[in-house]
């Protein structure tokens, strides 16, 4: 596409859409579609609100307004899409939308955001607090701090301790990321050997006795003042080695 860039699941949206059309032209009401039907990340979130908001049929009221399309035949050809005007209007606000972040491709967020600046059937649809709670999921930053007043650590008495990796650690550590957060991770563990040798700047969390069996990733920031498990549970502790915090992360 020339004049827009989009996500990979922009693009599914809009294929979804284009199949939504009787006449292959995408308006509006079809792009809401595609990003109910997408199926994964914040469009799965999406599916699921207006599932228990509006009802399990909310897809079949949604296709009802999908018969006005054949009445306005009327579209632009963007790449292998045919797009209505307003189609295209939305699009054009969602580039704006994106210049402003200085991002440079176009993703659900952005056309969520410009669907619900356009004049469409869609705002009949959907309420304004609605929309609110729609954008709140589909195009607002997420704060992922976590409130530790009321946590309770489940390891007091789990004896562990924290050392630095060394080299002979590579194998196993790969395996463990491999395992736990995925091959595309270990590009960054290789780049973390060969860039800091001997001094590594992640540390590892042991079990019994120093066993390296089981263990997790641990990285050291003066900045921070808790440990962030890789299950997601959080408590502070200092590292007796190196005197400093310890968080859970990756080779940056």
């Amino acid at each position: 596409m020339e004049e827009f860039q989009f996500t990979k699941r922009v693009h599914k949206i809009l294929e979804i859409a284009a199949k939504e059309s009787q006449c292959n032209i995408i308006h509006p009401v079809h792009l809401f579609i595609g990003m109910c039907k997408e199926g994964t990340g914040v469009c799965a979130e999406l599916f699921m609100y207006l599932f228990h908001k509006v009802g399990p049929d909310f897809l079949e009221k949604l296709s009802l307004r999908k018969r006005f399309d054949l009445h306005h035949q009327e579209y632009k050809k963007i790449g292998q899409y045919k797009l209505s005007y307003k189609a295209i209007e939305i699009l054009q606000i969602a580039k704006k939308r994106m210049e402003r972040f200085q991002q440079v491709v176009i993703n659900e967020g952005h056309v969520m955001y410009a669907l619900f600046r356009v004049d469409t059937d869609i705002g009949e649809f959907i309420h304004t607090q609605m929309q609110k709670d729609i954008l709140r999921i589909t195009a607002a930053p997420r704060d992922l701090a976590v409130d530790l007043n009321s946590f309770k650590s489940i390891y007091n008495t789990l004896f562990c301790h924290v050392r630095r990796a060394s080299p002979s650690d590579f194998d196993k550590l790969s395996r463990f990321v491999a395992a736990e957060f995925g091959e595309r991770w270990l590009q960054s563990v290789d780049y973390g050997f060969r860039t800091y040798n001997e001094k590594l700047p992640t540390y590892l969390y042991c079990t019994a006795g120093g066993s390296n069996s089981w263990f997790r990733l641990l990285r050291c920031s003066e900045r921070k003042e808790r440990i962030v498990w890789s299950n997601g549970h959080s408590e502070t502790k200092s590292c007796e080695r190196c005197r400093k915090r310890i968080i859970v992360s990756l080779f940056i």
